[in-house]
């Protein structure tokens, strides 16, 4: 799983799009150029970067779809929809599929998803023909894991179960990490990760020995866009285009796969 988190300079200018803070994208400029559709999952209560998007890049039309939510934050504008739905693997009357709104839509749509873990499940089910009716997807993965810490924390169990729930937990973990593998893998086979951006609202999280973020925003672009591209060398945050999501808390400046954090006593 780990060595599916990677990213590329694709020789194309990046630029952040929305706030410096919680609700901020990175994007490809020249891509984000003449998008028929920017389809926008979940929305809560902050539209500025479909608002910053729709402004600079003009777009046809942008659909922003939040079944938590009654009606947008902001006055939206003309080429704006709202849809009180969530996205889903399995359509329903309070969910729509990736398949049902790309349809009848050409190849050159943006993405943009942070739906809160449900992700992954998306990612697993959706084709490889749906995925490429995008041209660019920004999607927010939360890496959850079972803390083997609070297995007996309270130190009421015998060893046995101790040992039980232990052994359960790491069963557990394991077929996350692999949920986890297939998903990136799969994304990685029809789009490059040009960027990734270190959400600091939750702690870092140790897997093997390295230090990741639980919630880890990718910038994808699809492959047959980039003529050339190589793996990155360069670290993450980038000055002027990385910015805290919450900034009263120190943002992540070490972290898997750029350096290895080393927790400091007590932190």
């Amino acid at each position: 799983m780990l060595n599916q988190i990677k990213f590329f300079d694709v020789n194309k200018k990046k630029v952040r799009c929305g706030p410096k803070s919680d609700g901020g994208y990175v994007l490809l400029n020249e891509i984000s150029k003449n998008t028929n559709t920017l389809f926008s999952f979940g929305v809560e209560n902050n539209i500025d970067f479909e608002l910053e998007f729709a402004k600079k890049y003009k777009p046809k039309q942008i659909i922003l779809f939040d079944h938590t939510i009654n009606r947008l934050p902001k006055k939206s504008l003309k080429n704006m929809k709202f849809i009180k739905c969530g996205l889903s693997a399995l359509k329903s009357k309070k969910f729509v599929t990736l398949n049902d709104i790309t349809k009848n839509s050409s190849n050159n749509n943006v993405l943009k998803m942070d739906i809160e873990y449900d992700e992954w499940k998306i990612f697993e089910k959706v084709s490889t023909e749906v995925l490429l009716k995008f041209k660019m997807i920004i999607v927010e993965f939360h890496f959850f894991f079972l803390n083997l810490d609070d297995v007996d924390s309270k130190k009421k169990l015998t060893p046995y179960f101790k040992s039980f729930s232990i052994n359960n937990y790491n069963k557990i973990n394991y077929m996350l990490l692999v949920k986890y593998k297939n998903v990136l893998k799969k994304l990685n086979q029809i789009f490059l990760p040009f960027h990734l951006s270190a959400n600091n609202s939750l702690p870092l999280k140790k897997i093997k020995g390295k230090f990741i973020p639980q919630l880890l925003e990718f910038s994808y672009v699809r492959k047959d866009l980039i003529p050339k591209f190589k793996i990155s060398k360069k670290t993450l945050p980038i000055n002027n285009l990385d910015y805290a999501n919450k900034p009263y808390k120190p943002d992540f400046h070490k972290f898997y796969p750029f350096k290895n954090y080393v927790p400091k006593k007590n932190s």
